[in-house]
């Protein structure tokens, strides 16, 4: 069986759900503007206190993550972030994790082949710092399109650009940070590429999509309301294969579930109703999970 878990910020409402739920496993987003970042003055004492209350709720630290565009065409704004991510390497020791969840960033008007001399160009050394300090990072495989024209800020979205960042930067500090939904919303069958890819996933996001075939007639696959991101067990993913893939594989990781996506869940009005929505959307999610794990 494996650990589950959720997608959290370290404040009120995330910690009311995983004390709800009995969660054991936890992603802990750390941005600049977070409570436990260094950037708000945390440190070792406010690290090993969240640490502690964690553990308090039999709950584990699976990984941290950080998603903002590591290839930004703005120098200064780029530095601020690879300054961020390489101040989480402490962060990510505190709480007793090697993995760090991020993008791989892109230069939004490039192809991801042509994205790829900068990619290892800020990634080599960065991989580097991570192998002497043993971190590993895992990268999310969204592709972050927000509309037309299509201007994605993360290269790693699909099998052909992950084997090109990891021909390019052949680190085992690289590897991936497995979500399924993204693929299923491209066509790319999840379960193929689990045992594809299957040395460098080292973290796991249990998220399902869902597709709509006659908006698909309509719209196409590039537009966003052909499909919609969904809890596992409540979209078009076959979580028995995909879980039966990671069992073969031997991943051993937590399944961290990523909430807040599910319309059927979502409750944009009153925050206490939002919260109650999506813990019913959380326990579909974890049934499944546990049905299937």
């Amino acid at each position: 069986m494996y650990d589950l878990g959720l997608i959290i910020h370290y404040d009120e409402r995330h910690l009311r759900l995983v004390k709800n739920l009995h969660m054991s496993s936890v992603e802990l987003q750390v941005f600049p503007d977070s409570a436990l970042s260094k950037e708000q003055g945390a440190g070792p004492a406010e690290w090993r206190e969240a640490r502690e209350y964690l553990a308090s709720l039999g709950i584990k630290v699976g990984c941290l993550g950080f998603y903002k565009n590591m290839l930004d065409p703005d120098l200064a704004v780029r530095q601020g972030y690879l300054d961020h991510i390489e101040s989480m390497f402490d962060i990510a020791a505190a709480f007793g994790t090697n993995i760090i969840g991020c993008f791989a960033g892109r230069q939004p008007e490039l192809s991801i082949d042509e994205n790829i001399p900068e990619f290892a160009r800020v990634w080599a050394p960065l991989a580097k710092k991570a192998e002497d300090r043993g971190i590993k990072f895992a990268f999310e495989n969204c592709p972050m399109f927000h509309g037309h024209p299509f201007r994605g800020i993360n290269i790693a979205c699909t099998p052909d650009g992950w084997r090109q960042m990891f021909e390019a930067v052949p680190s085992r500090a690289l590897g991936l940070e497995f979500d399924p939904s993204h693929l299923i919303c491209q066509g790319i069958d999840p379960v193929a590429q689990i045992y594809a890819f299957a040395d460098r996933i080292y973290m796991f996001h249990a998220k399902d999509a869902e597709l709509f075939p006659d908006k698909i007639q309509k719209y196409g696959f590039l537009d966003g309301r052909s499909m919609c991101h969904r809890m596992p067990g409540c979209g078009t993913g076959d979580w028995r294969a995909m879980l039966n893939a990671l069992r073969t594989i031997g991943y051993a990781g937590p399944l961290h579930i990523e909430g807040w996506h599910d319309p059927q869940f979502h409750e944009a009005t009153n925050p206490e109703i939002a919260l109650q929505k999506e813990e019913e959307g959380l326990r579909i999610a974890m049934n499944t999970l546990r049905f299937f794990g």
